[in-house]
């Protein structure tokens, strides 16, 4: 599973500090790991409020952990003080996300994954 973190008010350090407390969060979870990704650079002729524009996990888990992790991350999600858009595999939530929206999300992400068993 992809989990991507975009906040625009936030350097490259601040987006940093905020990636990590989501990910130590997870890693409580029964996930098998949550690493970090490299993002891609930039395009030429890139704006500089680009060039960090997000930062990447890529999360290992059993689907029947997602309902759990779609739960913590709506919810971390609503508390943040600053502007955050989080997308879960190609799903982008800003601010707070319904119940409805994270139960599509996981009914979404289990069909796919059925389907790619």
């Amino acid at each position: 599973m992809s989990l991507r973190v975009r906040c625009p008010g936030l350097d490259a350090s601040g987006l940093a500090n905020l990636t990590s407390r989501l990910r130590g969060q997870i890693l409580q979870l029964d996930v098998d790991s949550a690493e970090r990704r490299t993002a891609d650079p930039a395009p030429a002729g890139a704006k500089s409020d680009e060039l960090v524009s997000f930062t990447e996990l890529a999360i290992n888990l059993a689907p029947v952990v997602v309902p759990e992790l779609v739960r913590l991350v709506t919810s971390w999600l609503s508390r943040q003080e600053v502007d955050v858009e989080v997308e879960l595999d190609g799903q982008r939530f800003h601010g707070t996300v319904t119940r409805q929206q994270r139960d599509a999300l996981v009914e979404l992400y289990l069909r796919r994954v059925d389907c790619e068993g």
